[in-house]
């Protein structure tokens, strides 16, 4: 009996005694990873609201902007399921797994919205090309036109006199005066036309947009060549089958003729129209 209660005794001295200071070491670093985890969930929360605040609405405006479909708020926060923790955990261990899922749905969210924004960056890349081939200005300066002799659509011809389709606009101009190119893209076709159109050069603009200019005097191109939106290309002439000097201009979507004064306004003043089309 009193052997027994002597090993207990040191058992007891030994345990509380001796692994007292690793047990207090233990105590510590289980309250400090505690405390770790706590600020981390916190963190978790600040950029999950940060994230649906901010980015998420900026990018939702983005879309509106190029014309892309909004993402839903059920794609966006990647929401997660699963069974609820098990009772018999500890308090450490749920807020453990707690944290383990609010940092796997931040990756996830992420990852949507880094692939939202190389959509829109390629999307907005896209526009921007469409925006500077699309026929978008005046191929004559204002103060060169006289006027416009014949409108897009029917009219009547001024050689056979009868009703006939026109598929551009006509700008009455001086022999010599200046003739841009309204949008980036390439010379496709520079030759004397068979079929009444004198001197006439096309360009295609991609998108599906090509630009014709006929009864020219003369070329500044060469077929082949890349051209920009107000670049100089040729010169008002009368060349072809043509009651006087003029320029036949034709806009075309998809190689059907479209009314070229649905792709330009008279807004530019003309210093604005000087200025664009002498810094090519």
């Amino acid at each position: 009996m009193i052997v027994l209660c002597i090993s207990g005794l040191a058992g007891y001295l030994f345990y509380h005694h001796i692994f007292a200071p690793e047990k207090i070491v233990l105590t510590k670093k289980i309250s400090s990873l505690e405390s770790d985890m706590a600020r981390m969930a916190a963190s978790c929360d600040s950029i999950g609201l940060l994230l649906a605040g901010t980015y998420f609405t900026h990018d939702n405006y983005y879309r509106i902007i190029l014309g892309i479909d909004t993402l839903p708020v059920t794609i966006r926060t990647a929401g997660t399921g699963g069974s609820e923790p098990s009772r018999a955990l500890s308090e450490e261990a749920v807020l453990s797994l707690e944290v383990k899922k609010k940092i796997s749905q931040l990756n996830n969210q992420t990852e949507i919205q880094l692939n939202s924004l190389r959509i829109l960056e390629e999307t907005a890349v896209i526009k921007e090309k469409k925006h500077i081939a699309i026929p978008a200005i005046q191929p004559i300066a204002q103060n060169d036109l006289i006027m416009i002799s014949s409108h897009f659509g029917r009219r009547l011809d001024p050689f056979l006199f009868e009703e006939a389709d026109h598929s551009g606009l006509d700008f009455v101009a001086p022999v010599g005066t200046e003739v841009y190119a309204t949008g980036e893209g390439t010379v496709t076709l520079l030759n004397f036309s068979r079929t009444g159109y004198g001197n006439e050069l096309v360009i295609n603009h991609r998108f599906g947009y090509s630009t014709r200019y006929a009864h020219l005097e003369k070329f500044f191109v060469s077929e082949g060549e890349w051209v920009k939106r107000g670049q100089l290309i040729g010169l008002v002439g009368n060349s072809g089958r043509s009651t006087g000097p003029h320029l036949h201009y034709e806009v075309r979507y998809e190689g059907r003729p479209v009314n070229p004064a649905f792709y330009y306004s008279n807004d530019l003043t003309d210093n604005e129209f000087h200025l664009l089309t002498n810094t090519n």
